[in-house]
């Protein structure tokens, strides 16, 4: 935990802290938020040119604690530009010219290590444009084309991020400031949410208005009343703290002969507090899917007396994290805003509620089948529009017969197989099972990881978007990473 919290460590959560401070003050003074994406952007640009592994780590950052990527944003005539965007443009563009520049003045191709995920990469590609080439020829409307398929595009990065953490001589580095960075973050993603928690569980009204405001407005957060005085706090960004659990469970063994086991398990409550608190039915259902597929890996490799102490230690984290919550929730100054008790979380896991999210996800899931029947092997590329009753009460006061129409669905791998096909799915779907059968030996946690984000896709889309294309491109290389290791 020393060198997570050295000097680079605590310049990194500063950095972190202040950017978000930083965004909050530019939420008062909405004039400066423009030059503050000015200035941002060229010191982000000065630096990637420096070095390229500094910029991509710096995206990387913003990508795991941004959400949306809205911190911070350029807008003009009404069109919003997300610091998330810039930063991948910038990061393309300079790896692009160094690489063409170190192409034409070797005059050779850089890159001669074969990359063994290339094959697959290459055929979720195909499917990703014959998605967006389908989607064009079918005349859907051009505005929900393209940002139905923007999403996709963050798969180019896998090329900045390759040349920082496989081609680079300075790839260690890279590695070890990345790990850094990423603790650091489900730190800081877990400890802001218990301190939110805190401020709409005990009802501030001089500063509540204004700090919802400016997380709806920056896209960070959705914070939503609960019954008993309970409020729901999701981050895009939580994703983070479920695909974290395997590799802080599966190094507890190494970690008590250093130790340093302590350090796991506080960071791993932390991260359970921040699902449990999320109160998304996704991330439960991928956690306990999670969890049940280590206690049998435990189980196959060391018995069944280590499966079920690791179990225990799992319940007792989750314990732990409850406890945690309830006495936040609880905490006597100032007056708690409502009588919160633990029975909220089972009636939030009750799927039969008649409750309108419930109501219209599966709503929306008949009129996603009768879509996909039209063309199942082929899809309906992007921008394929799907209509049904929603009983979100936002359309009810907007829509007289509550019907909605949207390119955008909750069913995650519906949305896949719509938009680029039934090969477009089986390709995305290989891809995943390789780079498990390929690190299952010598990282099982990458395996895992992206079992839980498969789990949490099929209720939430994580696959189509930034923030599990990013996880998918790191998963990929850092089990390459190892293969290169032994080699």
């Amino acid at each position: 935990m020393t060198k997570i919290f050295n000097y680079r460590g605590r310049l990194i959560l500063g950095l972190i802290i202040l950017a978000e401070l930083f965004s909050i003050f530019t939420f008062y003074v909405p004039a400066f938020n423009n030059a503050a994406v000015v200035i941002i952007a060229t010191l982000f640009l000065v630096l990637t040119f420096y070095r390229l592994d500094y910029g991509v780590l710096l995206l990387l950052t913003e990508l795991f604690i941004g959400s949306k990527g809205y911190l911070f944003y350029f807008e003009s005539g009404g069109l919003q530009i997300s610091l998330r965007i810039i930063f991948w443009l910038i990061v393309l563009s300079v790896w692009f010219g160094q690489f063409l520049a170190q192409w034409l003045k070797e005059k050779k191709f850089p890159w001669s290590e074969k990359f063994p995920y290339l094959k697959a990469s290459l055929a979720l590609l195909f499917f990703i444009l014959f998605g967006f080439v389908q989607g064009w020829l079918r005349g859907h409307d051009f505005n929900n084309l393209f940002f139905d398929f923007n999403g996709w595009l963050y798969f180019f990065l896998l090329l900045p991020l390759y040349q920082a953490f496989i081609v680079s001589d300075k790839r260690r580095e890279a590695w070890e400031i990345l790990r850094q960075i990423f603790i650091l973050t489900l730190v800081w993603l877990s400890v802001k949410t218990l301190i939110l928690f805190y401020f709409f569980t005990h009802n501030a009204p001089s500063i509540l208005p204004d700090i919802y405001r400016w997380l709806r407005l920056s896209g960070l957060a959705e914070v939503t009343p609960a019954p008993g005085g309970f409020w729901r706090v999701f981050f895009q960004s939580h994703v983070f703290l479920l695909l974290a659990a395997p590799f802080l469970i599966l190094p507890l063994d190494g970690a008590k002969k250093e130790g340093r086991v302590w350090i796991f398990r506080l960071l791993l409550v932390l991260c359970f507090a921040g699902v449990i608190i999320s109160m998304s039915r996704s991330f439960w259902l991928a956690l306990a899917v999670l969890l049940l597929f280590l206690a049998i890996f435990i189980w196959q490799g060391r018995g069944i007396k280590a499966a079920f102490r690791a179990t225990w230690q799992w319940v007792l984290a989750l314990v732990i994290s409850l406890l945690l919550i309830l006495a936040i929730a609880k905490f006597p100054w100032p007056t708690p805003s409502g009588s919160f008790n633990l029975s909220v979380f089972a009636d939030r896991a009750n799927i039969a509620q008649d409750e309108s999210a419930i109501s219209s996800r599966w709503a929306l899931l008949d009129s996603l089948k009768e879509e996909l029947k039209q063309n199942p092997i082929l899809g309906q590329g992007f921008g394929a529009l799907v209509t049904y009753k929603s009983s979100d009460p936002r359309i009810a006061e907007t829509t007289a017969d509550k019907m909605q129409t949207t390119y955008a669905f909750e069913w995650g791998w519906l949305d896949v197989w719509l938009k680029i096909g039934l090969g477009g799915l089986l390709a995305y779907l290989y891809l995943l099972f390789i780079i498990t059968k390929s690190s299952w030996r010598s990282n099982p946690a990458i395996g895992l990881s992206l079992l839980a984000l498969m789990v949490a896709n099929i209720f939430t889309p994580y696959a189509n978007h930034p923030l599990g294309i990013t996880w998918i491109m790191l998963m990929m290389l850092l089990a390459w990473d190892y293969k290169l290791d032994k080699k």
